[in-house]
Order: structure tokens, then C-alpha cells, then sequence
């Protein structure tokens, strides 16, 4: 028999948003990032998963601007291709995101029972109408009405389900009773006890409840729930809270009371426990917990690990909640051979578009700095500032950036850590930076100065500070022509080194050039390329010219120099195609060429300010400067001849591609990086080739090299090759070499690079699972980077142990010195972590040293 009451809808509305505040104390601290999908089960995942992966494979293809003008022409009638177009439609209709990601096939497991999550329908609970369902239905004259046997109350997607419920209209209650089962699609209560509820004062009590995150394994019980929907408050009686499925107790979270008032950001909790097994091992007499997205202060998730450079290591972060727009994190370490560590983070943006961190690090008294005795004290500190402000929707942007460690530290970041900060050749940098970019140019201006981190006596050579220089860039297309030019006006500082004190200089270069589209059809193409190049220096003080500069050769050097040069180029590229194989797959074939011309002006009196040596591969051998840089534009006369060939799964994804490249010069090139350099007689240059490959979804492969026909050596080369499975195996073998590419310590002679890295997760059953990660230098017998972790996963909980033996420099000495962490990682899934100092994620194969990295390049 169906009946639809009135007041029906008011018992359900405290009910609904009595669950609402529950869950408020749980749901956004303690969700799980996965969902079980409704009705799936772990016989059904395989095939889920698989058809997902064919969904994303399909949608990608029909992403690409080739597949969207194919599906819009409207000469295509093929019925065939309706599914297509049906996703393309879909393609570009907004998409919403999912609360959670789909479940890894190792947890599934874990989610046995638990009620599938729905999205919540957004509706007014005050307008919105209920609907009552019921085997029987009678009433009397006093106005009490019952409704037995299979009672459910409907308002949208929420539902109430219970043996029975009693309606009484002279004191406005409503009692449910027997199995009570509320299911508001993102979480479900059930109850045995009698819900009672005053519907004239808005207030419901329920007993022994349990509460499920439906497509979560956080669940829990309470034996008292009272809301009160007038005042918007709730109370909570012996509330327990885990991520443990049913019958697991291996962490628990108890509270004797919990309130929470809707008109407030933060609910409480008093004498909360934290129970491992049967075992407490953590009280809280008073709790307060934020039941929005507002902030609160507090203590952070703790760390620590053992070092053999600075002994046990533990840290407590502390968050405070200046304000909306401001917040900062004190993290107060102790180091058992350093001492005391304060680290600080403050979080600002103080007006719209305008935002920074200033990250401070200070160590009152380390007991283990080798400079301790020469600079009279222990102190040590880093201070480093990042601010951006963004003007007119992001067209005009200032920059800051600045880091400093203490005057001759040279080893803070070897010893102490400085993980944001961007280090060039051995130096700090310091740079304010202001850009305005428009869409046919762009106005940069920069101020940029270095704090060495190496002794004077070791460095070879020190960046020039830029006091300040100004770039502009300007393009425009008038019919064929692309019209561009480049300027930039730079005025150069030396130093304040014991050799770097008065020398500096300036320099403007002025760039024009003209582009003409000869021919672009059927995918070949050719152009035309005119440029012209005007730089002047004004290099002042000549006779304070650094030493180690002088035995470069430079040593005929003027105070004024105006050099002209001009470059005439051809570039045409065109691209075959066939089918291969099944007739499916797509062979191309892309031969391209281009010849420069650029004439011989000798630069030997000119400094060399910002350019250095460019390394040989494709890309480069269809590039005119050998340089990278402006103070030196090499003479070129030569031409370039190269190909690519690619091979193309049925969907056009790149499964193969091959490149190969080499440089022919009609007259040798004879510019020099130094004047005390050789200038090079062969007229080749090295053959480069580069290889990607992806055969299979599972396999990628990489490798690139470049061979010296005048030696008939590999002058350098990298290959890389992994493999990981869908049962989460992963394998990985990289190697680089590179002839003269590095140095030694001892003599700072030049010495082949030649370096392995292996890198492997392993599932080995039972939820443990290891990975390691291992690089080592062979020309130097030097173990740069070793890791391996061994992890153990539950449903609820984890652990990580790791030990890492990596390689750090002793610059005060310059000598090597290793440092040997070992650290635990315990993770109550849901609640929060005690991790390792200094390793983000002890799981992964990112070392201290070298991160997880996959050169392969395909376009998939």
C-alpha cells in the first residue's frame, strides 16, 4: 500500500541532516580515494577494468584535432561511425569529476560488503517530496497512525527502510522501530533500537547506530546520536571511527562525547582514544576538529628517520592558521649530531593575483659543521623567498626569487637539505623578474645575482650577475611572411670573488628575421629563413679580466665591439606513408633538409658571458647555433640531411619511432668557444640518432646516440629500457655515457661518464611488496645512489621500512662522503602517518638523489 504523509518529511529531514553532521566529523579526514562501483564484484573488476582502459584509449584518440574534423564533415555517412561520433559529442560536453578514484584490484578485498557509492542528488529538503511505502497502514481517532511491514520513506535519493513506524498527532512524534537502515547514498546508518523524533521541535534521538562511508572502508558505531535540527547541533555518545573492515580491529578511534554545532566551523571531542588492537596508545582528554574546509592550528603528522651523517632525526610539524590568506608551518627538529634544527614556512597572499612562500631554515649551534673553528661559531641558516604578483588576468607578472645561506657554507644543502631550491653551476640564485606577454610579444626584465656554495681555490669559473637585463620579443604574420624579432639588453657584473671584483660589461643584441612559406601541402613543406644579427659590447675594465678567464686565451680583449652578421637558410621536410603488416599499421617515412649559411667573424675578443658548448643530437644538427648562447655565432656553410620513420598502431599511436641526423659543412666551421680551443677540421659532425618504441602497453624503450665518423667512437649515448606488468611488477635498466663528460676530484682531470641505474618493484605475496632503486658510476667505482624499501600492506594500515646509501660532497675538502639513512614509515590508513625525514614516499623508486624518470617520447 503506498500513503504520502505530510509530516513524514520532517522526521526525515532531521534524520538526513543529523547524518550529514555526523559525517561531517569523518568524511573529509577520512575517506578512502577509491569507491566500489554498485553491484560490482571482485569476479567483475577484471572486465571493469579492461573495458575503462579501452574507454580512456578510445577517448584519447577521439581528442586529437584530426579525429574531431574527420567526425564534423558532413560528407561522412557511415553508420558505422555513430558510436564515434556519439563519444566526440560527449567529448565536448563539461565532464564532472568522480569524489573518488576506482579501486586498485589488490583492495579489492578490502571493500567485501561494502554498499556502493552514488553521487548525491542536490535537491530542497523543504520542497522536495517524500514518498511512504508500507505493507499496512491503519490509524485511530486520536489521530495516531501506523505504518507496519517493509516501512520505506523516500525524498529523492535518500531512503529510510524499517519494520515499523508509528505517527502520533497529539504530541507531533514519530517513532521507526525494529531493523532501521537509512541509505543516503554516500553513507548508510543502521540501528535495531527505536528511532525516536519530535518533528514540532525538530529534535531526533537514535540508539547503538552504525554508520558505513558507502565505497569506503571507513566505517563505525555510536551508541547515542541526538540532533537538534532547530538549534543545528549534535551530540554523540561513545562514537568509535576506523578504516579496518568489519571484524578488524586493529586500529580503532574512541571518543566518550562528540558535539557539533552547524553554526560553527569546528566541532569537539572529549576523552578520545587512539586504540591499536585492544591497546590504547594515544589519549585525548579535549579534541576540536574542523567540520568545514576551514583551517585550524595544530599539530602535524611527525617524522624521523636514522642518518649516519647526523644520527637519529625526528621532526613535529606545527601548523598555525594565521588568517584566510596567511599560514605558516614551524617544524622544530632535533638532529642527534647537528643539535637543534627550526624550519619555518609562511604561506601569504595578501591581495588577489599576488602569493608567495618564504621557507627559513636555522640551526643555533651544529656540532658537526667542519667550518665551526674558522668562522668562530656553529650557526648556520637558509633563508629562501618565492613571490609571484599577476596583473591584467596574468599578462603582467612579477617574480622574486631569493635564496641565501650563510657566507662560506658551502655544504648546507649537502648537510641540512634545501629542497626547493633551484641551484645553477654551484650557486644560489637571487632574481626579481618582471614579464608582460601579449599574443604577438612579450617584454622581460630581470635582475639576477649568485652566492657561490664552492671554495674560491676550486671554482674554475663564476657566473656573471645580470645587473639587469631586458628582452623583447615581437612576431607577426603577414600573408607567407612570418616577420619576428629578438632583443636584448644586458649589462653584466662580475662577481664579488677574491678574482671577481671589478670587471663587468654590456651587451645589446638585436635579432631580426624574415620567414617566407614557400610550399606547405600534402605534408611537405618548404621555407625560406633570413635573419640578421647585430650585438655590441662595452667591456670595461679589461686589465681586471679574472685569471682563470685569461688561460682560456683570452687575452687580446676590447673595450668596444660591434659585430654584423646574417644568416640565409632553406628548410623543406615531406612525409611518406604505408600500410605494413595487417594492413592496419602505418609505416611513415619523413626526410628533411636544411641548409644555413652564416659568415666568419673572429669573436676571440670577446668574453664569453653566458655561452657554453652545445652537446650533438638530432635536434641539434638542424639548429644554426653551435653554441648555446649569443656571444659566439659560429660560421656555418653546410648542410643538414635527416629522416624520421615512425610506426602506427590502427588508432595512429606511435609504437616505433627512429630518427637519424647529420651535418655536412661545405667550408669547416672555424669560431671557438675559447680562443685557446681547436677549431674543428672535419667537415661532419657526429651522426645522431634517436629511438622510442612502446611495442606493447607494458614495455618502453629508449636510446640515443652520437657517433664521431672522424674517430669512429660514440661520443655519447643513452639507452633505457622498462618494463612493468598489471600484476605491478617493474623493471627498469638505464645507462648513459659520455667521453670526457665529467671530472675527478683529485685533479679535476677530464674522465668518460659512464653510469648504470637499475631501478625494480617486486610483489612478493602476502601484501609485502619491495622496491629498490640502484645507480652507480663504472669509470669512477662510485656507488652514487642505492635504495630498497620493503613495505607491508593491510586494508587499514601500513608499513614501510627503507634504507638508502647515497653519495654527498664535501666541498670545504672536495672529497666524497656517503650518508646512510635508514627509516620506518607506519601509515594508519585514513588518519595519518609518522614518516620518514626527508622521503616524501619510501614506497616509490625516487632516491634522495635522482627521481622516477621515463624518457621514452611517443605520442599515444
Amino acid at each position: 500500500m503506498n500513503k504520502s504523509v505530510t509530516n513524514s518529511k520532517y522526521i526525515y529531514s532531521a534524520l538526513h541532516v543529523a547524518l550529514i553532521a555526523i559525517l561531517s566529523f569523518s568524511a573529509q579526514s577520512f575517506a578512502a580515494s577509491t569507491y566500489v562501483l554498485k553491484n560490482q564484484t571482485v569476479a567483475d573488476f577484471d572486465k571493469n577494468e579492461k573495458a575503462t582502459a579501452l574507454a580512456n584509449s578510445i577517448y584519447m584518440t577521439m581528442q586529437r584535432q584530426s579525429s574531431r574534423r574527420f567526425l564534423l564533415n558532413k560528407h561522412v555517412a557511415d553508420s558505422s561511425l555513430l558510436p564515434a561520433k556519439l563519444m566526440h559529442i560527449a567529448a565536448t560536453n563539461p565532464w564532472q569529476s568522480a569524489p573518488f578514484m576506482p579501486i586498485p584490484q589488490k583492495d579489492m578485498a578490502c571493500y567485501y560488503g561494502v554498499p556502493s557509492y552514488k553521487e548525491p542528488v542536490k535537491y530542497d529538503i523543504n520542497t522536495e517530496p517524500v514518498t511512504l511505502e508500507a505493507d499496512t497502514v491503519y490509524g485511530d481517532i486520536d489521530g495516531n497512525i501506523v505504518y507496519n511491514g517493509n516501512v520505506q520513506i523516500t525524498q529523492a535519493d535518500n531512503v529510510l527502510s524499517t519494520d515499523r513506524t508509528t505517527y502520533k498527532s497529539k504530541d507531533q512524534t514519530l517513532v521507526s522501530s525494529g531493523n532501521t537502515v537509512y541509505n543516503a547514498g554516500a553513507y548508510t546508518l543502521q540501528t535495531s533500537s527505536p528511532v525516536r523524533s519530535k518533528l514540532d521541535e525538530q529534535q531526533t534521538r537514535l540508539l547503538d547506530v552504525s554508520y558505513q562511508l558507502n565505497g569506503s572502508v571507513a566505517s563505525g558505531k555510536s551508541s547515542l546520536i541526538e540532533l537538534d535540527n532547530k538549534n543545528s547541533t549534535l551530540h554523540m555518545e561513545d562514537l568509535r571511527f576506523s578504516t579496518c573492515p568489519a571484524g578488524d580491529n586493529s586500529w580503532t578511534i574512541a571518543a566518550g562525547s562528540v558535539d557539533i554545532d552547524k553554526n560553527s566551523d569546528f566541532g569537539s571531542a572529549k576523552d578520545a582514544k587512539l586504540y591499536v588492537g585492544d591497546i590504547p596508545v594515544f589519549y585525548f582528554p579535549y579534541v576540536s576538529f574542523p567540520i568545514t574546509s576551514k583551517r585550524k592550528s595544530g599539530l602535524l603528522y611527525p617524522s624521523g628517520s636514522y642518518s649516519s651523517q647526523d644520527g637519529i632525526t625526528f621532526s613535529q610539524p606545527i601548523y598555525f592558521n594565521i588568517a584566510p590568506n596567511y599560514d605558516m608551518t614551524f617544524t622544530p627538529q632535533v638532529m642527534g649530531r647537528r643539535g637543534l634544527v627550526l624550519e619555518n614556512e609562511l604561506r601569504y597572499m595578501p591581495l588577489v593575483g599576488s602569493y608567495g612562500v618564504l621557507r627559513t631554515t636555522y640551526l643555533p649551534n651544529d656540532t658537526s659543521w667542519q667550518q665551526r673553528e674558522e668562522t668562530g661559531d656553529s650557526a648556520r641558516y637558509l633563508i629562501d623567498l618565492v613571490h609571484t604578483s599577476e596583473f591584467f588576468k596574468g599578462d603582467l607578472k612579477f617574480n622574486l626569487d631569493y635564496q641565501q645561506v650563510r657566507s662560506k657554507d658551502y655544504s648546507f644543502i649537502a648537510d641540512i637539505g634545501g629542497e626547493n631550491l633551484e641551484v645553477t653551476d654551484d650557486h644560489l640564485k637571487r632574481s626579481f623578474k618582471t614579464t608582460y606577454d601579449r599574443e604577438n610579444y612579450n617584454i622581460n626584465l630581470e635582475v639576477r645575482k649568485y652566492q657561490s656554495l664552492i671554495p674560491d681555490y676550486i671554482v674554475s669559473s663564476r657566473p656573471f650577475s645580470l645587473m639587469p637585463r631586458v628582452e623583447g620579443e615581437f612576431a607577426s604574420v603577414y600573408g607567407p611572411f612570418l616577420f619576428s624579432t629578438k632583443t636584448q639588453i644586458t649589462r653584466f657584473e662580475s662577481s664579488s670573488g677574491s678574482d671577481y671584483h671589478n670587471f663587468d660589461a654590456s651587451r645589446i643584441h638585436v635579432e631580426p628575421a624574415l620567414e617566407y612559406q614557400i610550399l606547405n601541402t600534402r605534408g611537405t613543406t618548404l621555407s625560406a629563413v633570413g635573419k640578421y644579427f647585430y650585438t655590441g659590447y662595452r667591456q670595461d675594465n679589461i686589465e681586471d679580466l679574472p685569471l682563470d678567464i685569461r688561460r682560456l686565451g683570452f687575452n687580446e680583449i676590447d673595450d668596444s665591439v660591434n659585430r654584423n652578421l646574417y644568416m640565409l637558410s632553406v628548410r623543406g621536410k615531406t612525409t611518406f606513408e604505408r600500410k605494413i603488416l595487417d594492413l592496419r599499421h602505418t609505416q611513415t617515412l619523413e626526410p628533411e633538409f636544411e641548409y644555413r649559411y652564416i659568415p666568419y667573424k673572429n669573436q676571440d675578443n670577446i668574453v664569453n658571458y653566458d655561452t657554453t658548448d652545445r652537446q650533438s643530437d638530432y635536434y641539434a644538427n638542424f639548429s644554426y647555433r653551435n653554441f648555446m648562447g649569443i656571444d659566439r655565432i659560429a660560421d656555418n656553410n653546410s648542410i643538414t640531411a635527416g629522416f624520421t620513420t615512425r610506426i602506427l598502431d590502427p588508432h595512429d599511436r606511435e609504437l616505433y619511432r627512429m630518427s637519424v641526423a647529420q651535418t655536412y659543412s661545405i667550408v669547416p666551421t672555424r669560431v671557438t668557444l675559447n680562443p685557446n680551443d681547436s677549431p674543428k677540421k672535419y667537415p661532419r659532425s657526429p651522426l645522431s640518432v634517436n629511438f622510442n618504441a612502446s611495442p606493447i602497453e607494458q614495455l618502453t624503450i629508449h636510446g640515443a646516440m652520437a657517433y664521431t665518423n672522424e674517430t669512429n667512437e660514440i661520443s655519447n649515448y643513452n639507452a633505457f629500457l622498462q618494463y612493468q606488468s598489471d600484476s605491478g611488477y617493474m623493471g627498469q635498466i638505464s645507462y648513459r655515457f659520455a667521453r670526457e663528460g665529467n671530472r675527478t676530484y683529485d685533479n679535476e682531470k677530464s674522465v668518460d661518464l659512464s653510469q648504470v641505474g637499475l631501478q625494480g618493484r617486486i610483489p612478493l605475496g602476502l601484501n609485502m611488496n619491495m622496491v629498490m632503486a640502484s645507480y652507480y658510476d663504472l669509470e669512477q667505482s662510485n656507488n652514487i645512489d642505492f635504495k630498497v624499501a620493503l613495505s607491508y600492506e593491510q586494508c587499514c594500515y601500513s608499513a614501510t621500512i627503507m634504507y638508502e646509501d647515497y653519495t654527498q660532497t664535501n666541498w670545504d675538502v672536495l672529497e666524497r662522503k656517503r650518508d646512510r639513512v635508514l627509516g620506518v614509515q607506519f601509515e594508519l590508513k585514513g588518519l595519518g602517518a609518522f614518516n620518514i625525514s626527508g622521503d616524501d614516499d619510501p614506497k616509490s623508486t625516487d632516491t634522495h638523489l635522482i627521481p622516477y624518470f621515463n624518457p621514452t617520447s611517443l605520442n599515444r
